[in-house]
């Protein structure tokens, strides 16, 4: 009679049983075997925390060492080994500055300079419309109750804020 017939026998019986190999599932639970190696057709019990054994139930059991074993009545019918997944190394580039510090300085100095000259420019320009602007004011004559507004100088000369603030003065002063 073979040994793991044996053992199947035993535990039919509920007789002691002396466990050979042994091996943790994932969640820490003990199981052993009484046959000296773990291998296809051996029994598996379950070591509860009282030192007593009974045999696996049917299903698929991770061991700690991340193999797989497949159990059927209380037989080992298979076992998988450990999924290995690889992971992914990325490597990081390094990318390196051909800019020295001095550079940086003063490219940031030269764009810093070509920006204050812009808002100049920008400051000039919207100096010179205001002062359009008011000299733009209309001029309101009233006849027949019909209100006539005449500007200081011809709407097709006047932009697009001079004829905006033209209209609103004349909304504003009715």
């Amino acid at each position: 009679m073979s040994k793991s017939k044996l053992g199947k026998i035993k535990a039919l019986l509920g007789m002691e049983i002396a466990l050979m190999a042994e091996a943790n599932l994932k969640d820490g639970t003990l199981i052993g075997t009484d046959a000296e190696e773990w291998t296809v057709g051996v029994l598996a019990y379950v070591v509860t925390e009282e030192g007593d054994k009974m045999p696996l139930p049917t299903g698929e059991f991770e061991l700690e060492d991340g193999r797989v074993m497949v159990i059927e009545d209380g037989t080992v019918t298979e076992i998988r080994d450990a999924v290995v997944v690889e992971e992914e190394v990325i490597e990081e580039e390094v990318v390196e500055s051909s800019v020295s510090k001095k550079e940086l300085i003063a490219v940031l100095e030269e764009l810093s300079k070509e920006f204050d000259s812009k808002m100049e420019n920008l400051a000039k320009e919207l100096s010179g419309s205001l002062k359009n602007f008011s000299a733009a004011t209309p001029v309101h004559k009233k006849s027949n109750n019909v209100q006539k507004v005449e500007f200081a100088k011809p709407l097709a000369e006047m932009n697009t804020a001079e004829r905006a603030m033209s209209i609103f003065s004349k909304s504003s002063n009715n």
